[in-house]
């Protein structure tokens, strides 16, 4: 009786597992910067706005922050779980990759620009109404270092 018991506890632990491997956030939408819920260790845009389009494993992502007046747009195309991509931001090339880990979408960039080799990581995730994007971000580089709690309503 044992064993059965043993046995169907690993199956339902399997399906579970694989149930759960299915139900990753979709985190297509507009999103908007919400400033005061956000916690910023760096000086806070005027405004922000992140268009996603996510069809895993396809992430499309295009930012536009509004710092003193100028508009500053940077998009970008993914592949879950895929290669790095490249791509150029300015004087800087960056190379860029996501994965899934704990339920959360992981976007890691190592940077290398004139002033030397930085990495910004970002996680991903929704809140449990999926009205927000909650992005935790963590950047180490020459002469800057910051952690940032940025919380986007969805429009």
């Amino acid at each position: 009786m044992a064993e059965v018991v043993s046995a169907l506890f690993l199956l339902l632990a399997t399906a579970q597992g694989s149930t759960s491997e299915e139900r990753k956030p979709d985190f297509s939408g507009v999103w908007k910067f919400n400033a005061k819920e956000s916690k910023l260790e760096i000086q806070a845009p005027e405004s922000t706005t992140v268009e996603i389009v996510h069809r895993d494993p396809v992430f499309r992502l295009t930012r536009t922050h509004v710092i003193q007046g100028k508009s500053d747009t940077f998009s970008i195309e993914l592949w879950i779980g895929g290669k790095e991509t490249l791509a150029t931001l300015r004087d800087s090339e960056l190379r860029c990759r996501a994965f899934w880990e704990a339920g959360e979408l992981v976007f890691v960039t190592k940077i290398h620009s004139p002033k030397g080799e930085a990495e910004n990581l970002v996680r991903y995730r929704l809140s449990t109404s999926g009205r927000q994007l909650i992005a935790t971000e963590r950047f180490r580089g020459p002469g800057q270092s910051y952690d940032n709690l940025w919380v986007l309503d969805k429009e």
